[in-house]
């Protein structure tokens, strides 16, 4: 009986935040109000220049901007700048966290995993596969 209380409890607390519940619903549409702002922000003064291709080469890669658990923004040499958008999200991945990739040739491909890194603390928490890479350039 006094294991039987807390399971009781556990189960009333469990259905009161479920993955549908609008608390649940509202916080995700902030998260991608939040997300969708900062691809905008990083894409600013780019339009989307030619078909997605399935892989970059990581030498020519400037830098590199992750969008919260949805996307990554690499700028490239000469104005371009790839989007990859994390097949299924990349769930863990925010503004204290990285990713690591690891490549056994100087692409990076669609299909490749990341491990997310808890910078502060130091430890691995989740991958995120990548999708295809979309090209953006300045517009004219």
């Amino acid at each position: 009986m006094r294991f039987l209380i807390p399971l009781i409890a556990v189960a009333a607390l469990s259905g009161c935040m479920s993955a549908n519940s609008p608390e649940v619903q509202a916080a995700r549409a902030e998260a991608d109000a939040r997300a969708d702002a900062a691809l905008t922000k990083a894409l600013k003064g780019k339009v989307q220049s030619g078909a997605p291709t399935s892989c970059i080469t990581l030498s020519q890669a400037r830098s590199s901007t992750t969008i919260r658990d949805r996307a990554v923004v690499y700028e490239m040499n000469a104005g371009l700048a790839y989007v990859n958008e994390f097949q299924n999200g990349c769930t863990g991945l925010n503004d204290t966290n990285a990713i690591i990739t690891r490549t056994t040739t100087s692409q990076l491909c669609r299909g490749d995993i990341a491990t997310v890194r808890d910078l502060v603390a130091g430890f691995d928490m989740g991958s995120c596969i990548f999708g295809d890479f979309i090209p953006y350039r300045k517009a004219r």
